[in-house]
């Protein structure tokens, strides 16, 4: 995972497919686009502040993508982009009980109304900080939690209620 921080926020909407996400909060799921519109990686971008996004993208991507976003980033722009692999990990937790095993971990509301699908948030989980993001690849509802690896919430927290 990386944070890219811009005050123009047309470097990242000119490299992935879809547009950054306007608010606050907001995800979205891209691909990272070439100029003749293939793809060179698939990316979760979501919205921190004004100017500040977390970037997201399978581990074994991790060069590939920096080095794709470094090698585009146009001499005027005022881009930032800082890899947190070395010092973040993240759990992801899909199926369709993935909610209910969140639940007995998490004091957060978990609800659609509460936390809606690809709405990020940090929470509170089995006593850390992370920044969940509600989505999943796997094709069921599933949440990605981000958390600094000094904090690391590992497999043993899960067994523990499963």
């Amino acid at each position: 995972s990386s944070d890219v921080c811009s005050s123009d926020l047309g470097f990242l909407n000119r490299l992935i497919a879809n547009r950054v996400p306007r608010r606050i909060g907001g995800i979205v799921l891209s691909h990272l686009l070439n100029p003749k519109g293939t793809i060179e990686a698939e990316v979760v971008v979501t919205r921190l502040g004004a100017a500040a996004f977390y970037v997201t993208f399978a581990a074994f991507f991790e060069d590939r993508v920096l080095d794709w976003l470094a090698a585009h980033r146009e001499p005027v722009e005022q881009v930032d982009i800082r890899s947190l692999s070395a010092t973040h990990g993240c759990l992801g937790l899909a199926g369709p009980k993935s909610r209910d095993v969140l639940r007995q971990i998490t004091p957060a509301p978990l609800d659609n109304a509460g936390f809606p699908w690809l709405s990020q948030c940090d929470i509170e989980v089995a006593g850390q900080s992370v920044r969940a993001l509600p989505h999943s690849s796997a094709g069921e509802l599933g949440w990605e939690l981000h958390h600094p690896t000094c904090a690391t919430i590992g497999p043993a927290h899960c067994r523990e209620i499963v």
